[in-house]
Formats: structure tokens, sequence, C-alpha cells
């Protein structure tokens, strides 16, 4: 498999391993990570000293911008580089990517937006997968 240069995708918990080739397991994975946040059961391993986590869990890198009127609500992970926009809405339960960019009045509940994704001037999202241009709608379990 991976000596055909095939993509390998997963996400690594204790004693297994866990298999996110559709939509559906990558967004459910994304979940249990920000249910194990919401918890406060786990730091999950990804976030490093330059993290922090607020009393609302919300992780974010030390290096995003947020506008001073977007509303955040944890569980929330924003990972390095993200851009969240004037009057944005973000949470609960949602993964923003590293080099997202939300833009102005966006509001996402969630959702999973994968790095380098720029969100539009107040789109809405809800249990969906945004990935460059595409936007993948996830049914809950």
């Amino acid at each position: 498999f991976l000596n055909q240069g095939r993509i390998l995708s997963g996400v690594i918990m204790p004693l297994f391993y866990n298999d996110l080739g559709t939509a559906k397991r990558i967004f459910s994975e994304n979940m249990a990570i920000l249910g194990d946040l919401s918890q406060g059961a786990v730091r999950p391993n990804f976030l490093d000293s330059s993290w922090s986590i607020t009393r609302d869990k919300i992780a974010r890198s030390g290096d995003v911008t947020i506008a001073d009127s977007a509303r955040l609500m944890g569980p929330l992970i924003i990972a390095r580089g993200a851009r969240i926009g004037a009057l944005a809405r973000l949470g609960p339960n949602v993964v923003i990517g590293e080099r997202a960019i939300i833009g102005e009045g966006a509001k996402l509940t969630n959702t999973v937006i994968m790095s380098d994704t720029v969100i539009g001037k107040d789109e809405r999202l809800n249990c969906t997968i945004g990935l460059g241009s595409a936007r993948v709608f996830v049914k809950p379990s």
C-alpha cells in the first residue's frame, strides 16, 4: 500500500489506529477530539507548548489572528496561522485547520475546516467538512 505511494490517513489513539478513509470518519474523529477537550479529560497530543486552552474549552495556537468582534464558543480548536474575521461566530464543536481563513460574519457549528481553506463572508456551515472550495455535509451519527 505505502510502496505504491498511496496516502494513508489516520488518528493516533492510545493502543489502536482509526482509518480516516471517509468524510464521515474524518468528521467523527474530530468531534471525538473536541469531546475529550470539552470534558477536560485529555490534552490532545498535537497541542505543543505554544497552544493555550481557555476555561471555555477553546484551544488555540499562539499565532492565530482573531478579530475583536468575533464570537467563539468551545469546544473549539484553532490551529497555527488561522485568521478569524470580524463578526464571525465559531462553535460549538468546530476545528479550524492551519492557515485557514474564516471570512467576516461567517457562522460555523459542528464543522471541520481543513488547512488552507477559505470560508467566505457570511458563509453558514453546520455538520460540514470544508476543504478548499469543497463543502461536504456529514449527517451526524
